[in-house]
Formats: structure tokens, sequence, C-alpha cells
């Protein structure tokens, strides 16, 4: 099984330039002050603060909806805790911690070897399983801290891609983009927030970054070319991104441009 580009280096760039501008400069923002973040030993004020009014901006562009104020949050889209409830949340040194661990797990680092999960690189030793508990201990906590009753997995992922780079999140689009190259499950219009990575829908979160590591790792040259072609060469340092912009433009409904392509068993998720 395996995930691989299809399209050529020039469709490539093309999708990457006709994603939204202003929401490339969102991920970039909130993402260069995530990286600040992350670089103290525990969650500092000075760190925390600016990132949480970030996040919490850039969170409400994609969608998500003010207390009251439901427009213009995304159908179905969570309502956001307050300000301080982000630099609350934020401040929590468990979830710095983790969020710390995704962060030194670039796709690069993530690969399929004979369908079984790996992580190369030093520090070396780190298995599959941390990885797994790891992720779901930190959509779960931001799932319920950051937003009012939410049970979708959607804006969770949202604020892991936008603190760490990590992969891309299943909102409708990049579901769309991910049926559209052949991996089955993703046709609903909710994804449920699973309790760990042993169930279908809990795999196929845990599951895609490795088959997209190792598809970045198989296309790095093709691919780091065209995203320096583009307008936003400073994508080539985050692979999660990437896949997440051209997933979206692959799924959306006017003029979509194909790049990504499944080839593999119906079960794509079931591999440990």
């Amino acid at each position: 099984m395996a995930i691989t580009i299809v399209g050529t280096p020039a469709q490539v760039t093309e999708a990457i330039n006709t994603f939204s501008g202003a929401y490339h400069l969102g991920f970039n923002t909130v993402r260069n002050l995530g990286t600040q973040y992350l670089q103290t030993a525990q969650p500092i004020p000075t760190a925390v603060i600016p990132l949480a009014r970030e996040l919490r901006a850039v969170l409400h562009q994609w969608g998500a909806a003010e207390p009251g104020m439901p427009v213009p949050g995304a159908p179905g889209a969570p309502v956001m805790h307050d300000i301080a409830t982000f630099e609350q949340t934020l401040s929590s040194a468990l979830l710095h911690a983790d969020l710390k661990f995704l962060t030194s797990l670039p796709l690069s680092r993530l690969v399929v070897t004979n369908n079984h999960r790996a992580i190369i690189g030093p520090p070396h030793g780190v298995s599959s399983a941390t990885f797994d508990e790891t992720l779901f201990r930190v959509l779960h906590a931001l799932a319920e801290e950051l937003f009012e009753a939410n049970t979708n997995v959607t804006y969770p992922m949202k604020a892991v891609l936008l603190i760490t780079g990590l992969m891309p999140a299943f909102d409708g689009q990049v579901k769309a983009g991910l049926a559209r190259a052949g991996m089955r499950g993703f046709s609903g219009t909710r994804y449920l927030m699973p309790a760990d990575a042993q169930t279908a829908p809990g795999a196929k979160i845990s599951r895609l970054p490795f088959l997209l590591g190792e598809c970045w790792n198989m296309n790095v040259g093709n691919l780091s070319a065209a995203i320096q072609a583009s307008l936003f060469p400073a994508l080539a340092n985050q692979p999660g991104r990437v896949f997440d912009v051209l997933l979206f433009v692959q799924g959306r409904g006017n003029n979509p441009i194909r790049t990504i392509e499944y080839q593999g068993k119906a079960g794509w998720y079931d591999f440990s």
C-alpha cells in the first residue's frame, strides 16, 4: 500500500499557489509562534500568550465559532472558549510536553516498512504506540479544553496542525481530497472523535501520517522543487502542511487539482 504523487511539479506548484493566501499567512504565523512556545522546557507566559491569541484568531478564520456568534463559523463548527481558557490550556506542562513530542516527529521521520509503521532518525527507539497515545491525548485535551461540547476531530486536528505542523486536519475538503485519492472511509459529513487508535476511525488518523511520510520521502526531490517554485517556498520545511494544502485543493468543488493517489487495499489503515 502506498500514497503516491501523480501530479506534475507544475500542478503541485499551482495547487499551492491557488490555495488561500490568507490561510497560508495564518498557518505561518501560528506555526512560528508554536515553534517559540515549544522551544522552552516548560510553558512560559511570554510564549503562551501570543500563541493562544493567534491560535484562537486563526481557528476563527478557519471556521470555528465565537460564543454567541456562530456566523461566520463553518456549518457544525464548534464554539471556542475564551482567550483566558486558551492561555490556561496551553500553560499545561503535560500538553506542552506532548506537543513538543509530536513536533519532534515530522512526516519525514514516519515511514512504512513491510506493512509496519516505523519512526526513523534520532532519538531512536520511539514506538508507534507512543505516537498513538500522545496524539490522541493531545486531540482529546484540545477538543475538551478549547471548544464547547466538541465531538468532532476537525478543529482539534486543525489546532495540532497549526502548532506542530504534524499532519492534515480532516475538514470537509481534505476528506474529499482523500476520497478522490482512492482512500475509503471519508464520505461522511462528520468525523467523530475516536477514543483511541484501536478503532477503524482512530486507525485512519494514526496511520495516515506514516503513509504520507513514506510518500514525502519517496518524492522529496520533486516536491521540494515544486514548493520552491511556488509563492510559498517556506512550506518545504512543513510536509504535513503541504499535504494538507494538496488534499484540500484536490477535494475542492471548483477547479480541483488532482496530485495525490492511493494505491493499495481497501482497508488501507489496517497495518501495525
